[in-house]
């Protein structure tokens, strides 16, 4: 996708103070400093100067590994165990102080002492401290008697001996056993002696509390750490996206010359453009043109006109040897583009630094060269009529790709892209077919002159100047599909017309427009039936005649001239304004009007008009099916109806059964004839009729661009049938000479299989290289490969004539003659070993016709026509397609007159399937020989009444493995999803894919192999759509796409995703 930005010139943004009541300003003294500044800056120092390439900081340092939080985790749980372990022997420690404070550490329960009458070995005695009022308490020993027992101390004695005895024995005589001893001592209170539910819950809290706040803690030191090397929160890749700098685009990337030169690349999108040095660089001889107008002195006859090409005595061009590149003017293309004139600034790359394609690694890269210098060397040419050298060249893509430009209006879009793109479409040496949309005319204007000199035939369909159209007759590709014999082509072809004239997409009942869309059909096919029967005729007096072939082709080509558009309305109007009654009652009228005599006292008179009305009953009446009217139109098809079935006479039968369904309601047909007349009007208007009305030969050949040289040679239906030919395998090759002895190559051979219509085409890559080719045909067996017949043709190149054949057309520009199709003569051997004109023949029964006149055929109860032996040709048809130059389609297409653009839009619908049906069966890579492209400038507006190129989805997904490319010129993405719909945008991004990739419907996932014409599915914003068309790619490689999102696709190797391909080292690594 090309963008481009919407200003042409960059401005420095300067800030001036503020303004108050008085006339003061704020801060006016910082703002000239600011502006000091900006009048201070360098020119590279401006926006628009900066090389924003070659700037760019490349070089990456290595990201550090994150600390892991596993050592915040271990941390605070050590913390936490620590502070647990602290706070129990703090909770202990503090117990030990309590009971050694209130001393109260007896080893036994006192209470149950004192139940049990236990004597304590120790008393509290209460002493009055002097002679104050203060007291203390002092413990006096016990001994195991009672009495008093040594000296009154501050500290509860120790426990005697004999005490442990005396306890034991109490308890014994109460029945109970000796009770153990409290341990008091230090240990026990510091470790688990005197452990209790609320201690342990209270050191496991405390303890929970630290851990919990620690952690916190260190979590944000770690956090605080790890900023520097933490990515979590951006998409981190390994390639990530950054500007490719100059050098590494001109190496990845094909060089076409910006001007003058012609060069093998094929350039699809333009990326950008480079200045190019003449080092290592041809020279090239350069035509001379007269800068001013030339006079002769002596004789004041003008020599030369400026601007012309000036010629030497002996009338050759006068050539001068210049360097390839004129650096002159890429300096006057730097000026023109402000670009100041420094080193830095205005850069010219060396070819012969920079690598092409060594070794041919790059395949969609022209040439092998190791350098550009080489490449130029070797491909670059420059014809004696261009008038300018290159400066440098664009940097383009040669992989088949459509390109989407969006720019809004008056962003120079045509300028610097559409413009650059025609021209360098024009220059390439093997050139192909183009087809621009030109709303304007200016393109057409400015390429008409330098097109035709570059070898292009220029073709316009123009809606402003309806004098300068070429013609285009919808209806012409449908008649040469009839006359081919190949009813399925015509019908396509008419209901390609039909769909854009009576569209059901918006109507409030489809049941009109399907109506109206039978009724133009009808009219169609009944006009091109009508004209196969006059040709026959007029075929059949040219064999009786003697007359000359090619009086024979225009007289036919003329007839054929009359099947358009225009007709078909006026078919279509006239006969169904007029009724006509049966014929018995126009003999009732004429036997009142006394025409017969007087029938009640003439018997003769009575005779005549009952046997009158007798014939009338038995050959005509049926038409009228019992009604006493109707009108002609009704009355042509039912006459047609009864006709021999013929692929033509089925489609109008059809078309006309689905209207007669609705023959039981007259209101109903009179509403579906006014509404197919309403639409049909539209044929009416000068502008069309004169675009859509000529001969066969007048009307473009749409199937040419993509197989500009084909010619056909059809056999008798019996023929075809005796020797079961039907599939047969069919090759063809030419000679130079008339004995067949030189062949002129393999551009000039084709294989091909015989079609049920017994067609044998012959398909030519490359022009004759004089008038007169020499051709043969060989039929073989299919299975076998066993010569069947061998033919023998004459052909002769055609020149374009005007429409009664006698002078012929030039090229206004050139001058030349523009060759056009051409005579095909079927040869045969002669005694002598010549060959000579004549026809291969066949033995085989026919009516004898041609042996009775009219009267006799027509005679009733006679046995006169019968079958009889004849020889009959085998060649019934030839057909000649011949043209030597690319072709250059304009459509001129104002936005205010874009009730015309109906008729483009069916243009390209025909121009786009012709090409993928002849692709698809004519060479064996399903390609076809010359790519069309498509610049399609202000697509949003390519539209009639909301509707815009029918398939426009299809073709895009599916043009490019038929060198059908597209460019899209648009000014936003919503004009295409306000025609095209809202999936559009999408749609353009996709491509083929697998047969086994999932696509998903209203009910479920399905495959692409399942996938069929009519079936729903989902779009990707959720609204259900419905699938128009299946068309199979046959066998190919599938490639998985891998998105920067991380997501993946399958799809083949065209599909439309620009891609980056990485190195398998790399990748293996990046995969470790």
């Amino acid at each position: 996708m090309a963008l481009f930005g919407s200003s042409k010139r960059d401005y420095d943004n300067v800030s001036g103070g503020k303004t108050f009541k008085g006339g003061g300003t704020k801060d006016l003294k910082q703002t000239d400093r600011t502006f000091d500044q900006l009048r201070k800056q360098r020119v590279t120092d401006k926006a628009r100067n900066r090389d924003v390439h070659n700037e760019q900081q490349l070089a990456r340092g290595e990201i550090g590994e994150m600390r892991s939080p596993m050592w915040v985790e271990v941390g605070a749980a050590i913390l936490g165990v620590f502070v647990l372990i602290v706070m129990w022997l703090v909770w202990g420690g503090i117990g030990l102080l309590v009971q050694t404070m209130m001393n109260t550490s007896s080893p036994y329960d006192e209470e149950l002492f004192d139940e049990l009458g236990v004597r304590p070995y120790y008393v509290a005695v209460e002493q009055q401290i002097g002679t104050s009022s203060a007291h203390t308490t002092c413990y006096q020993p016990l001994d195991e008697f009672g009495n008093n027992f040594g000296d009154c101390t501050r500290s509860v004695p120790k426990e005697p001996v004999w005490y442990a005895d005396y306890v034991a024995s109490v308890f014994a005589e109460h029945g109970f056993d000796a009770p153990e001893p409290i341990d008091n001592s230090v240990g026990s209170w510091l470790l688990f002696g005197h452990t209790s539910l609320i201690r342990v819950m209270f050191v496991i809290a405390i303890a929970t509390g630290v851990y919990a706040m620690s952690r916190a803690a260190m979590m944000r030191q770690l956090e605080t750490q790890n900023v520097a090397v933490d990515t979590t929160d951006i998409n981190q890749h390994t390639n990530d996206a950054r500007l490719a700098i100059p050098q590494e685009i001109v190496r990845d990337l094909s060089l076409f010359p910006d001007v003058g030169a012609h060069s093998p690349v094929q350039p699809s999108s333009m990326i950008s453009h480079v200045m190019l040095s003449n080092k290592g660089l041809k020279k090239v001889d350069v035509t001379q043109f007269a800068q001013e107008t030339i006079i002769d002195n002596d004789t004041g006859e003008i020599v030369s006109e400026k601007g012309e090409v000036l010629y030497d005595n002996a009338g050759q061009p006068v050539t001068k040897s210049l360097p390839m590149i004129d650096n002159e003017f890429s300096h006057s293309i730097f000026d023109k583009s402000d670009v100041p004139n420094l080193p830095e600034l205005r850069r010219f790359f060396n070819p012969t630094t920079i690598e092409w394609n060594p070794g041919g690694s790059n395949r969609d890269k022209t040439g092998k060269q190791d350098t550009v210098a080489q490449h130029i060397n070797e491909d670059w040419e420059f014809p004696d009529y261009e008038p300018q050298r290159p400066a440098g060249a664009y940097v383009v893509d040669e992989a088949p790709v459509n390109t989407l430009v969006l720019a809004m209006t008056r962003a120079g879009k045509g300028q610097t892209y559409i413009e650059p793109m025609i021209d360098m479409w024009t220059r390439e040496t093997r050139p192909n077919n183009m087809c621009i949309n030109d709303p304007k005319g200016e393109l057409l204007k400015k390429n008409y002159v330098r097109m035709s000199k570059r070898g292009f035939q220029v073709v316009q369909f123009n809606l402003i100047n309806n004098l300068k159209t070429d013609i285009y007759n919808p209806l012409g590709l449908a008649a040469e599909a009839a006359r081919e014999g190949n009813g399925m082509k015509c019908a396509t072809y008419v209901e390609n017309i039909a769909e854009v004239f009576f569209p059901v997409d918006g109507a409030d009942d489809p049941v009109w427009p399907n109506a109206a869309n039978n009724a133009f059909k009808r009219a169609a096919y009944g006009l091109i039936d009508f004209y196969l029967e006059e040709e026959r005729e007029m075929r059949k007096q040219a064999a009786a005649e003697n007359w000359d072939a090619k009086v024979l082709d225009t007289r036919i080509d003329q007839m054929w001239g009359k099947v358009t558009l225009y007709n078909c309305y006026q078919l279509f109007v006239q006969l169904s304004a007029k009724k006509l009654k049966n014929p018995v009652e126009r003999l009732n009228e004429r036997a009142r009007a006394g025409e017969f005599g007087n029938l009640e006292t003439d018997e003769n008179a009575a005779m005549m008009f009952q046997d009158a009305v007798t014939e009338a009953e038995e050959n005509e009446m049926f038409l009228w099916e019992g009604e006493k009217e109707k009108d002609m139109l009704t009355l042509f098809f039912s006459a047609t109806d009864g006709l021999p079935k013929s692929s033509v006479r089925t489609l109008v039968g059809n078309a006309d059964k689905a209207l007669k369904a609705m023959g039981g309601a007259e209101k109903m047909i009179a509403s579906v004839y006014g509404i197919a007349i309403t639409a049909m009007s539209f044929f009416t208007d000068p502008t069309i009729s004169t675009l859509t009305s000529g001969t066969l030969s007048q009307n473009v050949d749409l199937a040419g661009l993509s197989f500009p040289r084909r010619m056909g040679v059809r056999f008798a239906a019996p023929y075809v049938k005796r020797y079961n030919l039907v599939g047969s395998q069919v090759k063809w090759d030419a000679y130079s000479d008339a004995k067949f002895t030189k062949p002129l190559g393999k551009n000039f051979v084709h294989d091909d299989t015989l079609s049920v219509e017994g067609w044998a085409r012959f398909y030519i890559k490359d022009s004759f290289p004089s008038n007169t080719a020499y051709l043969r045909l060989r039929i073989l067996n299919g299975t076998s490969g066993t010569l069947i017949k061998t033919l023998f043709f004459k052909f002769t190149k055609g020149y374009q004539t005007n429409l009664k054949g006698r002078a012929f057309i030039t090229d206004p520009v050139t001058d030349e003659k523009i060759i056009k199709n051409g005579l095909l003569i079927e040869l045969v051997k002669n005694d002598a070993g010549d060959f000579v004109p004549g026809h291969v023949q066949f033995k085989t029964k026919k009516l004898n016709l041609n042996q009775l006149t009219q009267e006799q055929i027509n005679m009733p109860g006679h046995d006169m026509i019968k079958q009889v032996d004849a020889m009959v040709d085998a060649v019934s048809a030839l057909s000649v397609r011949y043209s030597e130059k690319p072709k250059a389609v304009f459509f001129v297409t104002p936005p205010h007159l874009m009730k015309y653009a109906k008729l483009i839009l069916i243009l390209i619908k025909q121009l786009v399937d012709l090409n993928f049906d002849s692709s698809y069966m004519t060479r064996e890579n399903q390609k076809p020989d010359y790519k069309t492209r498509f610049m399609l400038d202000e697509l949003g507006n390519l539209q009639s009444e909301g509707h815009g190129i029918a398939g426009f989805e299809t073709m895009l997904s599916i043009g490019l493995g038929q060198e059908q490319q597209f460019t899209l010129i648009l000014q936003t993405l919503q004009q295409l999803t306000q025609v095209y719909g809202e999936a559009s945008d999408k749609i353009l991004q996709g491509n083929a894919q697998p047969l086994t990739a999932k696509i998903a419907t209203p009910d479920g996932w399905v495959t692409m192999g399942e996938a069929e014409e009519g079936m729903k599915v989902l779009t990707p914003k959720g609204t259900v759509s419905e699938i128009d068309g299946v068309f199979p790619q046959g066998e190919r490689d599938v490639f998985t796409v891998t998105r920067k999102d991380g997501s993946t696709t399958e799809a083949c190797d065209e599909h439309l995703w620009e891609v980056i391909v990485v190195p398998a080292e790399q990748d293996a690594a990046s995969a470790a």
